[in-house]
Parts: C-alpha cells; structure tokens; sequence
C-alpha cells in the first residue's frame, strides 16, 4: 500500500492511505491523533476543476489577420519558379540572340582591324617625319589661349598684347641696362 503524506497543523504525517480512484468520490479518514474525521476531497472530481477562462466576447469588427511576410516570401518562390519555366521555355530562343550578339562584336572587332590595316598600309613615312618637323618649328600656343570655347579673333588679339607687352618689357630693360652700365662707366 503507498503511504501519502497528510498536512495537520503544519506537519505532514505519514499514514498509509489506499489508491484514490477518480470514480469513488469522498473517502473518510482518520487522523493519526484520534482528532476528529476529516473528509478528504477527490483531486480528479470535477468541483475542484475550474472552467477555462474565456475573453469576453468582442461586439467589434472582427480582426482581419495578415501574413504579410509569407506573402513576400510565397511571391518570391514564385517569381523565382517562373524565371525558372520561362529560362527553360526560352532557351534556344536566347541561344540564338547571344549569337546574333556575338557575331555582331565579332564584325565590329574585324572591321576595326580592317581599318587599321588600311591606315597601315597608306601610311606614308616621309610624310610624317615631315609633319612631326613642321610642328618642332611652330611656336606654341599658351595653354591658357587653348580653350575651345574661346573666339578666334579674342586670342589673336590677346596673343598680339602679350607679343607687345614683351618686346616693350625686353626695350625697358636694355635702357635699364644701358643706364647701369653709363652710371658704372662714370664711377670709374
């Protein structure tokens, strides 16, 4: 027989007690003291079990749910799944637009070495020595007068000032250097 401990005045006491079967209800027991009979519930009976606790019920409308994530998801499977067929359905058509592409690449490259070759060949030595000789001999432009969007006529004029301004500067100095060279001659 298990021995079940019993709470009396806040000390448990030992006493063998028999199996409590759901189906006999009440059982009397005694006390270990000889105190007076104490009537010992069943646990399983359906007094001690409480209802389940219920919301109360709500008078609004009722609360539309969404799974915004999974629709996220659910589409990109999908769209993942049509890429897939619309690959398979159009392969050979792909195929045949990548070799149109790369025949058309393959026709520009040929045709710029064509090109090249043509240069080549009208490529004219004596010429080119002459021209590079030519550009020697020029006098270059300032690189402030080499704007393209300047006019024409501005940087001729412009050119012309400072053509100008050079020789007055070069005349000023040789009269400087005149006037030295008198005032070192009168020391002497």
């Amino acid at each position: 027989m298990p021995v079940s401990p019993i709470p009396l005045g806040g000390i448990l006491y030992r006493k063998p007690v028999p199996m409590i079967r759901p189906d006999i209800g009440h059982k009397e027991y005694k006390s270990p003291e000889g105190g007076p009979k104490r009537q010992l519930e069943d646990p399983w009976s359906s007094s001690r079990i409480r209802p389940a606790i219920e919301s109360p019920p709500d008078t609004s409308a009722p609360v539309e749910k969404q799974a915004a994530r999974l629709i996220v998801i659910r589409r990109s499977k999908m769209n993942k799944h049509k890429l897939r067929k619309l690959r398979k359905k159009m392969k050979f058509v792909y195929a045949k637009v990548m070799q149109r592409r790369n025949m058309r690449k393959e026709k520009a490259y040929l045709n710029s070495k064509m090109a090249l070759i043509q240069a080549a060949k009208q490529f004219d030595a004596k010429e080119f020595v002459a021209g590079v000789i030519r550009r020697a001999k020029e006098e270059p432009i300032p690189s402030r007068w080499q704007d393209p969007l300047m006019p024409e006529w501005y940087k001729e004029q412009e050119i012309n000032r400072e053509i100008r301004n050079e020789r007055y500067q070069k005349l000023i100095n040789i009269h400087i250097n005149q006037s030295i060279k008198i005032a070192d001659k009168n020391k002497k």
